[in-house]
């Protein structure tokens, strides 16, 4: 295989990896994607200016489109080494969690009902004022500021 048919199908499996030309651009800021179709078609130039522009708006090791195919078997030993890696990831985070949902779930346990109204939001004083008896109900019981008198009220304190 020649240096621009090796380029090209290497171009090619990365674009239906990600799923079509234009879904390779949105992967890859900077990439148009009919420039990346007129490369897999032969209707632009993939030299080694195209090339290194490639590599740098993907993101690749300059080169990458130029070397030879791996070995299938290192191929697969390195995909095994990273599925190993993430199973590993995903078990130290499921692992993570439970022991947050374990705290979280004792210290709930610790609340007692005076500790429960004082996490309630603000809100939370409203409603309760609104719900109070009207003979007992003073905003100030409930951190607001008194209620500005009426004409009746002023007019009895002069």
């Amino acid at each position: 295989m020649d240096l621009r048919a090796r380029r090209v199908e290497k171009l090619r499996q990365m674009v239906n990896d990600a799923g079509g030309p234009a879904a390779f651009a949105r992967l890859h800021e900077g990439v148009n994607p009919t420039y990346v179709s007129q490369l897999l078609n032969g209707a632009a130039p993939f030299g080694d200016r195209a090339v290194e522009k490639m590599e740098k708006l993907i993101g690749l090791p300059a080169g990458t489109f130029d070397a030879g195919e791996a070995d299938p078997d290192t191929q697969l030993a390195e995909r095994d080494r990273v599925i190993a890696e993430l199973r590993q990831q995903l078990a130290a985070s499921r692992a993570r969690e439970a022991r947050a949902v374990k705290l979280l779930t004792e210290a709930a346990s610790l609340l007692v009902d005076s500790d429960v109204h004082a996490l309630e939001p603000a809100g939370a004083k409203s409603r309760r004022f609104e719900d109070a008896p009207a003979e007992i109900a003073e905003p100030s019981d409930y951190g607001y500021p008194p209620l500005p008198k009426t004409k009746a009220q002023r007019k009895r304190a002069s």
